[in-house]
C-alpha cells in the first residue's frame, strides 16, 4: 500500500523513481525547517553579496571628464550627498541636459539663419 502510493505521488509530480521518500513525522519536519532556512539564509547571503560586489565594481570604474565640462553648484552638491551609488545618474541626468540645451541652442541659431538642424 505505501508503495503504491509512493509510486503515485513520484509519477504524480515527476520525481525520479529511484528518489527514496520517508515517513512524515515530527523529527523530519523539524529537520527540513531547519535545512530550508539554512537554505534560505545562504541564498541570501549569496545575493548580498553579489550586491556588495556589483557596487564596488560600479565604483572602481574609472571615470574620466573633458576639462570643458560645466558643473552647476546644485548638481555637484547633491551628487556629494547622496555618495557614489548615484554617481553614474547624476552624470546621465547632466549629459541629457548638456544635450538637450546645446541642442536647442542650434535649434534657436538655425531659425536665425535658415539653416536646417537635423533633430
Amino acid at each position: 500500500m505505501k508503495q503504491k502510493a509512493d509510486d503515485e505521488l513520484k509519477n504524480r509530480y515527476g520525481l525520479p523513481e529511484t528518489l527514496g521518500l520517508m515517513e512524515e513525522d515530527e523529527v523530519s519536519r523539524r529537520e527540513a525547517k531547519a535545512e530550508w532556512d539554512r537554505g534560505v539564509k545562504e541564498l541570501e547571503l549569496r545575493k548580498q553579496s553579489k550586491r556588495q560586489r556589483l557596487a564596488l565594481e560600479v565604483n572602481s570604474i574609472p571615470v574620466t571628464f573633458s576639462s570643458s565640462r560645466l558643473e552647476s553648484k546644485s548638481s555637484t552638491s547633491a551628487s556629494k550627498q547622496m555618495g557614489g551609488s548615484c554617481s553614474l545618474r547624476t552624470r546621465i541626468l547632466e549629459n541629457t541636459a548638456r544635450r538637450s540645451t546645446s541642442q536647442s541652442q542650434l535649434r534657436s541659431a538655425s531659425r536665425a539663419t535658415g539653416a536646417v538642424v537635423p533633430k
